[in-house]
C-alpha cells in the first residue's frame, strides 16, 4: 500500500516517466484519517533533468492525439501544458466533461490513497482503482484487485496513459465485442516472467516488492527514518499506530 507512496523512486524505476511528468514538481497533501494524496504536474518534462529541445515521443503522442503539431513546440517544450490544457478546452463542446476539471487536473496526474487499502489514481482519461486484500494464511502475501477505466479505450492517447501494454489491445477489442469489461487474475510470478501485464508502470513497482519484502526480514532491519519527501508514508504508519493502540 505504502511502498511506492513517494517518488523518489520513479527516476530509478520508472525513467520512461521524465519524459511526460514532473514528479520533481509533486505537491504531496495528508489528511485526516490516513488519506493522503499526491499532485504530479503532467504535460510536461521532469524539472531534475534538462528540458529537450524538442517534444519527447510521449508528450509528441500527447499533443497528437488533441490534433497539435508537435513541430511547432520545437524550442518550446515548456508550453506543451498548457496547450494542451487549452485544447482540452476547446473540446468541452464535444466532450463537455472537460468542463468539470481544473486547468491543473486537465493535464495532472493525481494519486489518492484511501486508508487504509485502495489506491485511485486518475486523469479525465482514465482511473485506475486499486486494492490490497490480504492473504488469508501468509501474512508475506496479498491479493491486488486493479480496476481499468477508460474514456477512449482504443484511442493511442488512451495507450499514453495507460502505458505500453501488449495485451491492451486485445482486451479493449474483446470487451467492445462482448459489451462487458474483461476479466483476468495471474500471479505475481506471470507478470515478473512476462507473461502477464498490469502496465508497463506497475509490472515496475511489482518487479521490486519481493526485495521489500525480502529486506523487511532482515536481522540488520531495526526500522526506518523517514524524511519529508516520505509524508505520505509517515501519515499512513502514525494512522495505523493510532488505531491500533486506541484501545489501549
Amino acid at each position: 500500500m505504502i511502498t511506492f507512496s513517494e517518488l523518489y523512486h520513479v527516476h530509478y524505476l520508472h525513467p520512461q516517466h521524465r519524459r511526460f511528468v514532473d514528479c520533481t514538481e509533486s505537491l504531496s497533501e495528508c489528511y485526516d484519517g490516513g488519506h493522503t494524496r499526491v499532485w504530479v504536474p503532467g504535460a510536461t518534462t521532469d524539472s531534475l533533468f534538462s528540458t529537450p529541445d524538442q517534444p519527447t515521443d510521449l508528450l509528441t503522442m500527447q499533443l497528437e492525439a488533441f490534433g497539435l503539431d508537435p513541430a511547432q513546440y520545437e524550442g518550446k517544450v515548456d508550453e506543451i501544458q498548457a496547450a494542451i490544457r487549452v485544447a482540452k478546452r476547446e473540446l468541452e463542446k464535444t466532450e463537455p466533461y472537460y468542463g468539470n476539471f481544473t486547468d491543473e487536473e486537465l493535464t495532472d496526474v493525481i494519486q489518492t490513497n484511501i486508508f487504509p487499502n485502495a489506491i485511485v489514481t486518475y486523469q479525465p482519461e482514465m482511473l485506475w482503482f486499486m486494492r490490497l486484500r490480504p492473504h488469508a494464511t501468509d501474512p508475506n502475501q496479498c491479493y491486488l484487485d486493479k480496476l481499468s477505466f477508460e474514456r477512449f479505450p482504443n484511442s493511442e492517447e488512451q495507450r499514453f496513459l495507460e502505458g505500453t501494454d501488449n495485451l491492451k489491445e486485445k482486451r479493449s477489442e474483446s470487451a467492445g465485442k462482448s459489451g462487458r469489461p474483461e476479466w483476468e487474475s495471474f500471479d505475481y510470478s506471470d507478470v515478473i516472467a512476462g507473461k502477464a501485464t498490469m502496465t508497463d508502470t506497475i509490472d515496475q513497482d511489482l518487479s521490486l516488492l519481493a526485495h521489500a519484502q525480502q529486506g523487511m526480514h532482515s536481522e540488520g532491519f531495526q526500522g526506518c527514518w523517514l524524511n519529508e519527501i516520505e509524508c505520505r508514508v509517515s501519515h499512513f504508519h502514525e494512522e495505523l499506530e493510532r488505531q491500533v493502540t486506541a484501545g489501549d
